[in-house]
């Protein structure tokens, strides 16, 4: 089913980004799929201590830094190491090999090897937007958006609401396959040969 919304998300101007590396979705499908708003994390597993998150094959990280929510790609510019394995540091996330410190929107503000130096634009990350929205993290890997446009994060207007009752069903994992063999295998129907 197509709506507005969707429709005018596709039409919306796009970044260019590019499937990650080891992709297992077909191009034209990562293509779609990143032009949509995807909830990655739970607001309340943010803070600024960095969260290693997927959406659509792509490591993210995700850090807090002055209450804003950030949002990157989960690779350290300057050797490539994920930034989830980094800590929290003043004004950002630390990355665990040589102490690059990222702020907001994902820009470096701190080199430890050249602290004097003025830091060069290639060593911020890409932030992707990013909202809190029902107790969730929503992101977008393809838009030049800051923000969803309307209907492209559904409305749900009780759900911020006390007496809104939230309900958490628990699950269980049923293995439900082995009715039909055991029936197969008393069965003289299932041993008859095709044809």
């Amino acid at each position: 089913m197509t709506t507005a919304a969707s429709t005018a998300t596709l039409e919306r101007p796009t970044t260019g980004a590019v499937p990650p590396r080891g992709c297992t979705f077909e191009p034209e499908d990562w293509a779609i799929l990143a032009r949509h708003w995807h909830p990655v994390a739970l607001s309340r597993e943010v803070d600024e201590k960095p969260l290693g998150a997927k959406l659509l094959d792509q490591p993210l990280v995700l850090y807090r830094v002055d209450g804003e929510v950030v949002v990157a790609p989960d690779v350290c510019p300057h050797r490539g190491v994920p930034l989830s394995m980094g800590t929290a540091g003043e004004g950002g996330v630390v990355c665990a090999y040589h102490g690059l410190t990222f702020g907001k929107g994902g820009k470096c503000v701190h080199v430890p090897a050249h602290p004097s130096r003025d830091i060069p634009a290639r060593l911020s990350l890409k932030a992707y937007p990013s909202v809190e929205r029902y107790g969730l993290v929503w992101t977008c890997l393809d838009t030049e958006d800051t923000a969803p446009p309307p209907g492209a994060i559904a409305d749900m207007p009780h759900w911020d609401e006390s007496e809104f009752q939230q309900i958490v069903c628990p699950w269980i994992d049923i293995n439900g396959s082995h009715d039909c063999h055991l029936r197969c295998r008393t069965s003289l129907s299932c041993r008859r040969p095709f044809g």
